[in-house]
């Protein structure tokens, strides 16, 4: 298989070595999750403005009607 990359991989990152990435090759490749709270992850949430639930045009939550 051939990986074609625009900078350094990422997402696609170990393709190019191994057919299939299980989770002990992803946490060679990639290292160990970094240990967040649940509060962090909602601060991480909403500094980056996400709206609707994953369908274009959705309407976010707080713009929905009752």
């Amino acid at each position: 298989m051939i990986t074609l990359t625009v900078g350094r991989p990422r997402l696609t990152l170990g393709l190019d070595e191994h057919q299939r990435v299980d989770h002990g090759t992803h946490v060679r490749l990639h290292g160990e999750l970094p240990g967040i709270t649940a509060d962090d992850l909602v601060v991480l949430t909403e500094l980056g403005a996400l709206r609707g639930r994953g369908a274009p045009g959705s309407p976010s939550p707080a713009s929905s009607g009752p």
